[in-house]
C-alpha cells in the first residue's frame, strides 16, 4: 500500500512539473526613466514669460520641472515586442497642445515592433527620425531646447515605420503615417517618407540620415485632401572621435497655403524654411565635458518661427516678414552615474526687432540656463 502510494505520489509531482514547464515563462519588463528640471535668465523679458525664441522654456527666471518620462519594453515573442512611454511636465504639456489634446501628460511612444532578420516595423505612435537632439534632455547634450528642435520639426508621428538593413553600414526606410505630431487623422491623406541611413561599419555613434516627406497637413477633411501640402528634406548626422563629437542637421520645408491663410498675400501662397545647426562636444573626463551650438532658421512667412508668441504678435504667417533667427550656445557638463547638472550661456538673435514686456524694442537676448536631470533603468 506503500509503495503504491509513493508511486502515484511520483506520478502526481511528474505530472505537475510537466505542467509548470509547459507554462510561458513571465514576462521580462524592462523599464526605464528620467527627469529633468531647468531655469533660464534672459535680460529681456516677454509678455507670455517665455524666453525668446526658446517657447518651450519659461523666461520668468523660475526653476521648474521641465519633463520627466517613464516607459516599458515588453517582449512578445521571438519577433515581436511592445513600448510605451509617458511624457509628463512642460514638454508633456506641450507635446498634448501639438497633438489637438489637452492635459499634461502625453504618451510620445506607444507602438508595436516586429523584428526578422534584416527588417524591422514599428506600427503605433513614435517619436520622430528628423533632427539629432532628443527631446529627453538627459539623452542630449545641450541645457536647452534648440532652434532645430523647436520650429522646424515635429516632435513625432502615428503610424508605420519599417527599416530595411542591406548591410551593416547601408539602411533603407519607409514611413506612412497620419500627419506630423498627431494622434487622430484628420484628413484623408498621408504623409509618406523615405529614408537612406548609413552606419560607418554598422558603428551606432557615427551616422548619416536622408530623409524625404511629403504629405497632406490641412486641419480638416477637404475634397481630394489636399488643400494644403507639406513636404520637405532633412539630413542629419553624427561622428564620434575618442572623446570628441560632432552632430549636424539641415533642413528644408515648403508648405501651401489656401488664399486668406497669409496676411498681404494673393490667392494661395508657398512657405518656405530652411534651418541649419551644428554641435561639437567634447569630454575631457567621465566626469567633466563641454559644447558648443549654433543654429539658424529661416522662415520666409513666419509660418514656423510664429511658434514663438514675441515673434508671432509681430511677423507671423505675413507674406515679406522674411525671418531670421539665429542662436550660440557654450555649455559645460557634469556627470555624476546616471545624474548631471549643465551650465550654458545662450544667445538668440533675430533680424528684426520685437517688444519686451516692457514695451522696449530689441532684436538680440542673452541667457543662462541651468539644467540637472538623472535616468535610470534595468
Amino acid at each position: 500500500m506503500m509503495l503504491r502510494s509513493l508511486s502515484l505520489l511520483l506520478v502526481a509531482c511528474g505530472s505537475a512539473g510537466l505542467l509548470l514547464a509547459e507554462e510561458p515563462p513571465p514576462l521580462q519588463l524592462k523599464w526605464r526613466g528620467s527627469l529633468w528640471a531647468l531655469g533660464t535668465y534672459t535680460d529681456h523679458e516677454t509678455v507670455d514669460g517665455s524666453a525668446f525664441l526658446r517657447p518651450m522654456e519659461t523666461g520668468d527666471r523660475q526653476f521648474s520641472l521641465d519633463g520627466f518620462q517613464l516607459g516599458v519594453d515588453v517582449p512578445l515573442g521571438e519577433e515581436w515586442a511592445f513600448k510605451v512611454t509617458l511624457m509628463g511636465g512642460r514638454d508633456g504639456r506641450l507635446l498634448q497642445e501639438f497633438s489637438g489634446e489637452t492635459g499634461s501628460l502625453g504618451v510620445p511612444e506607444a507602438m508595436l515592433i516586429w523584428t526578422h532578420g534584416a527588417d524591422t516595423l514599428k506600427i503605433g505612435r513614435m517619436w520622430t527620425w528628423m533632427g539629432t537632439e532628443s527631446t529627453d534632455l538627459t539623452a542630449a547634450t545641450p541645457a536647452s531646447h534648440g532652434l532645430m528642435a523647436t520650429f522646424p520639426l515635429p516632435f513625432g508621428q502615428v503610424g508605420l515605420d519599417w527599416r530595411h538593413a542591406w548591410s551593416p553600414s547601408w539602411s533603407t526606410a519607409v514611413w506612412l503615417f497620419n500627419g506630423e505630431d498627431r494622434l487622430a487623422d484628420n484628413n484623408r491623406g498621408k504623409t509618406l517618407g523615405l529614408g537612406l541611413i548609413y552606419n560607418h561599419e554598422g558603428a551606432s555613434d557615427r551616422f548619416m540620415n536622408f530623409m524625404a516627406f511629403s504629405g497632406a497637413e490641412q486641419d480638416r477633411a477637404e475634397p481630394g485632401a489636399e488643400g494644403r501640402k507639406r513636404e520637405r528634406i532633412s539630413q542629419n548626422g553624427q561622428w564620434v572621435w575618442g572623446a570628441a563629437t560632432i552632430a549636424w542637421e539641415l533642413e528644408y520645408l515648403r508648405e501651401r497655403f489656401p488664399a486668406g491663410a497669409v496676411a498681404n498675400a494673393e490667392g494661395e501662397t508657398t512657405g518656405r524654411m530652411f534651418g541649419a545647426g551644428l554641435l561639437g562636444r567634447y569630454a575631457w573626463n567621465p566626469t567633466w565635458s563641454g559644447y558648443a551650438r549654433a543654429e539658424e532658421v529661416r522662415d520666409d512667412l513666419g509660418f514656423r518661427l510664429n511658434w514663438d508668441p514675441t515673434v508671432a504678435s509681430a511677423y507671423g504667417m505675413r507674406s515679406g516678414a522674411d525671418l531670421t533667427a539665429r542662436a550660440f550656445s557654450l555649455g559645460v557638463e557634469r556627470r555624476s552615474g546616471a545624474a548631471f547638472l549643465r551650465l550654458e550661456f545662450r544667445r538668440d538673435w533675430l533680424n528684426r526687432e520685437v517688444l519686451d514686456r516692457d514695451g522696449n524694442t530689441f532684436r538680440a537676448v542673452n541667457g543662462l540656463t541651468l539644467c540637472v536631470g538623472a535616468s535610470f533603468g534595468q
